[in-house]
């Protein structure tokens, strides 16, 4: 089993680490026959501009997958950390998120008929192109909601402020103009009654 265009790189939890973007392996080796499986490694750096600019991506990602010949297809398990900033919620300022995650993905030739139950992945010739699964899985985990701590203030409704960095100058902070008519309500309901016992 090879890499395409493999190189002497590190070693990654005992494996060799080889190849860059996009991830491809090479697996004309795991078709000779069923039950064969081989395991790989790969850090990609991820700088801009690769294609991986869908979310911001601030350090390598490291993937490790094993691959195992079903008969049916390729079964790809795959293992994989990354880092990424996303805006916080409340004050929008970038916050370093760590993503760990396993998934799995099958891969069949091209042209081959299948259950439609069964969602898989094609490729063709001897080369599988791991890219894109895992890229959409890493888009498909990311937090719908972030924060930069728990306690964050956010901005000021009014003036745009990081109340984080203290009161701000408008006075306003806290202060939600979608209530106003609750309040103008509970003033006149109040007079009323002050003008009912008078």
């Amino acid at each position: 089993m090879r890499f395409l265009d493999s190189v002497s790189q590190p070693r990654y939890n005992g494996l060799a680490v080889q190849g860059r973007d996009p991830v491809k392996v090479d697996i004309s080796g795991l078709k000779a026959g069923v039950g064969l499986s081989s395991e790989h490694a790969f850090h990609l750096p991820f700088i801009k501009g690769d294609g991986w600019e869908d979310a911001g991506f601030s350090g390598p990602v490291d993937i490790q997958v094993r691959l195992l010949n079903t008969g049916e297809g390729i079964v790809a398990g795959f293992h994989v950390r990354a880092g990424c900033e996303l805006p916080c919620s409340r004050c929008t300022r970038d916050t370093g998120v760590s993503l760990d995650m396993e998934f799995s993905e099958e891969y069949r030739q091209e042209g081959t008929v299948g259950d439609e139950d069964s969602p898989y992945l094609t490729y063709d010739g001897d080369v599988i192109d791991l890219t894109e699964a895992v890229r959409q899985n890493l888009l498909l985990n990311l937090p719908m909601k972030v924060l930069c701590r728990e306690d964050c203030a956010g901005l000021c409704p009014q003036c745009g402020a990081d109340l984080a960095q203290g009161p701000c100058s408008c006075g306003q902070a806290g202060e939600d103009e979608r209530w106003e008519t609750l309040k103008q309500l509970k003033g006149t309901e109040e007079g009323g009654r002050d003008r009912g016992r008078s």
